[in-house]
């Protein structure tokens, strides 16, 4: 029973401690996660662009080569 009177005051001292550091952290993994996002979008562009490039090769290639297909329309 005493250990029970000690833990349970300490908990409740400790509680907004643990709430505040969990919230800091929260707020930095969503920065985290922003900046991650942010640099997927443009991840993603560049390999549009590239599988782009690629089509448009592959085409001038073919055509070059005298077997020109139709191009994909991605």
């Amino acid at each position: 029973m005493i250990l029970f009177l000690v833990f349970v005051p300490l908990l409740a001292l400790l509680a907004p401690v643990l709430a505040v550091i969990l919230v800091q952290k929260n707020k930095k993994h969503k920065t985290e996660i922003d900046a991650l996002t942010v640099s997927n979008i443009a991840l993603s562009n560049q390999l549009s662009e590239s599988q782009e490039k690629l089509a448009q090769a592959m085409h001038e290639l073919s055509e070059r080569e005298g077997k020109a297909a139709p191009m994909p329309l991605a």
